[in-house]
């Protein structure tokens, strides 16, 4: 049971608080915490994000997304990592192609009405290496209702 001290206060009178007891305190352990810091470190250094987004109305047959690969990595067979959203849906589908070097890779779909994107791969989990350039292409017929998207591609690092 915690003990009880005396405090005087500014008018003159005084009150009572509980005083915490070393039994009242968390113990910690300065090794679990830098054990579950470093393995942090570790799953933050396995991920890499590509972000982007295109304010306005999405303009055709236009490079969205130019990136240099700066490790070796791949995208993950369970495309739902990867997020898109739309503040203003579609009035047609809209695909946006994904490329690595010269080879379209996948697709990213905004479907008719809908302001979530859906990721597909045409390989699975398509590998980049040092160098490789990944871009986001604009189908070439612009939507006039499609605006403000963007989106967050999760990468792993081999």
């Amino acid at each position: 049971m915690p003990a009880v001290v005396y405090t005087p206060r500014v008018d003159g009178k005084r009150e009572f608080q509980a005083k915490p007891t070393a039994a009242d305190r968390p113990v910690l352990n300065p090794m679990l915490l830098l054990n579950e810091m470093e393995s942090l470190r570790e799953e933050v250094r396995k991920h890499y994000e590509v972000m982007g987004c295109v304010p306005g109305l999405v303009p055709g047959d236009a490079t969205l997304t130019l990136f240099v690969c700066g490790w070796d990595m791949y995208l993950p067979q369970v495309v739902g990592v990867s997020t898109a959203r739309a503040c203003v849906a579609a009035s047609a589908d809209f695909v946006l192609s994904l490329w690595r070097n010269e080879t379209q890779i996948g697709t990213l779909t905004f479907a008719a009405g809908e302001t979530t994107g859906v990721f597909s791969w045409e390989e699975t989990s398509p590998a980049f290496q040092v160098g490789d350039i990944f871009r986001i292409v604009s189908q070439a017929q612009e939507d006039l209702t499609l605006a403000d998207i963007a989106w967050r591609m999760l990468f792993y690092r081999s």
